[in-house]
């Protein structure tokens, strides 16, 4: 993968160029230039799923035989509620620049349950859930393919996040009897590491009145992210992740274990408002 160093510069090579190409091929409509700000808020979908965790029930009646049913769970950490803020340059009436701020809420995911039946009867139980926060900014190129009214376009650039996951586990007595007894809830934290990615969309900009308009746009985000660290609800580090396993302790005597990957790959869609200067 390529680093972020290496990425901003091959995305402001293809902007710089974009603009240079845009100013010498088109100078009888360069004074169409403007600034634009837009916020909008949506929801992604979640594809490109990756394994997240294993629900086990396991059954140990009075008499065997004693059985295990195991199922997979497979996610995306991408999925959930999305609101972004945008500026954007128009370099020429097809041709501009944006940048894109947004932050992601992700639906919870219950990667983790075990529960052990006794006869018939649920007697104890483990669950956790992952949630992810994901912030993100995307310097894009935008492609307009009409100069006024209803205005359909494409935009594409790089996806640039910092995320961060929760990881919520429960222990149980009866989980299934009135809601079951907690005897043991802990909060866990993945932090740390940059995800570099793509991002593409194509939407279509409505007047509405005077310099405001409605905007709506369908996206797509391909993006992995490795977590630098395990944290405990107090910010003690559990455990540090490297990209290639050791059995040595961390800087701070804390456990190395091999780096997990998780997608962040969503497709979804948002709708929201745009302001011309």
């Amino acid at each position: 993968m390529l680093s972020l160093k290496t990425m901003n510069n091959f995305l402001f090579a293809i902007v710089t160029s974009v603009a240079v190409a845009a100013a010498l091929l088109c100078p009888d409509t360069i004074h169409a230039q403007y600034f634009y700000f837009k916020g909008d808020a949506g929801y992604g979908f979640g594809f490109s799923r990756t394994f997240l965790g294993e629900k086990i029930n396991i059954h140990t009646p009075v008499n065997p035989p004693f059985s295990t049913d195991r199922q997979g769970v497979y996610g995306s950490l991408g999925r959930g509620m999305a609101a972004s803020v945008s500026a954007g340059y128009m370099i020429t009436p097809i041709i501009g620049i944006e940048l894109v701020g947004s932050y992601t809420i992700g639906a919870e995911t219950d990667p983790f349950r075990t529960v052990n039946f006794a006869s018939l009867v649920p007697e104890v139980g483990a669950e956790s859930t992952l949630q992810a926060s994901i912030s993100a900014i995307s310097p894009s190129v935008v492609l307009c393919f009409t100069e006024k009214g209803t205005v359909p376009y494409a935009r594409f650039g790089v996806h640039i996040a910092f995320p961060t996951m929760k990881l919520r586990e429960q222990a149980y007595v009866n989980p299934y009897v009135d809601d079951g007894v907690v005897k043991d809830a802990s909060t866990k934290t993945y932090t740390g590491g940059i995800s570099v990615g793509m991002q593409y969309g194509v939407g279509v900009r409505i007047p509405l009145v005077g310099n405001i308009g409605l905007a709506a746009e369908a996206w797509m985000i391909a993006a992995s992210w490795g977590p630098e660290q395990l944290e405990a609800g107090d910010g003690t580090v559990l455990v540090e992740y490297r990209e290639s396993s050791s059995s040595q302790p961390g800087e701070n005597g804390d456990r190395q274990e091999l780096q997990p990957r998780f997608t962040l790959s969503t497709a979804g869609i948002s709708l929201g408002l745009l302001y011309r200067l």
